[in-house]
């Protein structure tokens, strides 16, 4: 016999049990930002200069509101005033929330 889980009970749930369920499924996997120490940022740095001046492709894990994020692309551009560089996919990355990046 095959379970079809929560998907029966769905028909017999409030909204607000619905958005409640939500919820705690987010708070399950929250993930706390890491913290790097110097050296590992300085390492980061360097290859992320190299990758942007050879244009090879890197790997970015960036933490985002709890949960970290696989992003892979090719660096277009820094911004060191404003901390932050910007993928060949338009969009811009603060390098605070930067948890690895290694050339691909």
């Amino acid at each position: 016999m095959h379970d079809r889980g929560m998907k029966k009970w769905t028909q017999m749930m409030l909204p607000e049990h619905r958005a409640l369920l939500k919820e705690l499924d987010r708070k399950k996997s929250y993930a706390p930002r890491p913290d790097l120490d110097q050296q590992e940022l300085e390492e980061m740095m360097r290859c992320a200069q190299e990758a942007y001046a050879t244009g090879n492709p890197v790997m970015i894990s960036y933490w985002t509101t709890g949960h970290v994020e696989n992003i892979t692309g090719t660096i277009q551009k820094f911004d060191q005033q404003r901390g932050q560089f910007r993928l060949d996919d338009g969009a811009w990355y603060k390098w605070k929330s930067v948890v690895s990046l290694a050339l691909t």
